[in-house]
């Protein structure tokens, strides 16, 4: 199943954020269901290995954030399969599902690849809202994107 998200939920930067555990170890108490660790290029992937038991999703970037319609930055694959392969070996050792979510440059020409590499979960947007169609891209590009990620 490959999810197709318009928005980002809540995250917790690990490169900026000091009080890392202590909102991992809250949220819960709160009722904040999805906790998602967000990767940017140069975050290394070995800091999964401390916190994977308390994550529902993980988020690569692969564009550097701050404004839309930036192309996918091609070296978030190699991130996406250690990433992948991280998850995969913690279930196989009883740990719950975590959600893999890309977020940057996710197009109808690269969500095959992206999907091959390991995403579950894709964000859409300039690709969506960029689109000429009479609804805005909406259902044309959300079909295409659909189909793409299938293979």
């Amino acid at each position: 199943i490959v999810r197709l998200l318009l928005i980002a939920p809540f995250f917790v930067m690990p490169t900026v954020n000091a009080l890392l555990w202590k909102h991992m170890m809250m949220n819960p108490i709160y009722g904040v269901l999805a906790q998602v660790w967000q990767f940017f290029g140069a975050t290394p992937v070995d800091w999964l290995d401390h916190v994977m038991d308390k994550l529902d999703m993980i988020l690569l970037m692969s564009v550097n954030p701050g404004f839309g319609g930036q192309k996918f930055i091609p070296s978030t694959l190699g991130k996406l399969r250690a990433v992948r392969q991280r998850i995969d070996a913690h279930q196989a050792a009883g740990g719950q599902p975590i959600w893999l979510q890309v977020d940057g440059g996710v197009k109808v020409d690269n969500i095959h690849e992206i999907v091959q590499a390991g995403a579950d979960t894709c964000v859409a947007g300039s690709a969506v809202f960029g689109a000429a169609d009479a609804d805005g891209g909406y259902r044309t590009v959300m079909n295409l994107l659909r189909r793409n990620a299938a293979g």
